[in-house]
């Protein structure tokens, strides 16, 4: 999923621990869900409240129920896999498209410990309720105040 950035008006429809609980019982064995968590902590904390196994990879928060296995060659794998309408999304052939998926096969997936350590406040969990991301912190990347 591409969310809009966490801070707008309804991102918590696609960030909230209810929502996310909603998509992991649509995940097939084995499954993982990879969403645009827009730069936010809460986020990400939120995905390992509700997924066993969550990284991040930049902006992007992965959660999946199975033990994390997630070699390179693995990655590799399922991206060269990718298809949109039935056709591959990436040509082995391309130089680009290789550099690409070597980058991102060999990129250092965080946890959530880290992400928690480095922070400079407790991360909360978003719910439907609470609207974390929208009301309580702004936004660090545009220097929005709270609302």
């Amino acid at each position: 999923m591409n969310t809009s950035v966490h801070w707008r008006a309804y991102a918590t429809n696609l960030l909230s621990r209810e929502f996310l609980e909603i998509a992991r019982g649509h995940l097939n064995p084995g499954g993982m869900i990879t969403y645009n968590g827009s730069g936010s902590d809460d986020a990400f904390k939120t995905a390992a409240s509700v997924f066993p196994h969550a990284r991040r990879y930049e902006n992007f928060i992965l959660g999946w129920m199975a033990p994390p296995d997630l070699p390179p060659a693995l990655i590799e794998k399922r991206l060269w896999a990718m298809t949109l309408d039935g056709k591959p999304i990436l040509d082995p052939a391309a130089e680009a498209d290789r550099r690409v998926v070597a980058g991102i096969a060999n990129r250092k997936l965080v946890t959530i410990a880290e992400v928690e350590a480095a922070s400079r406040r407790k991360l909360e969990i978003v719910t439907d309720r609470n609207m974390v991301t929208e009301f309580r912190h702004g936004s660090a990347i545009s220097g929005a105040a709270p609302h």
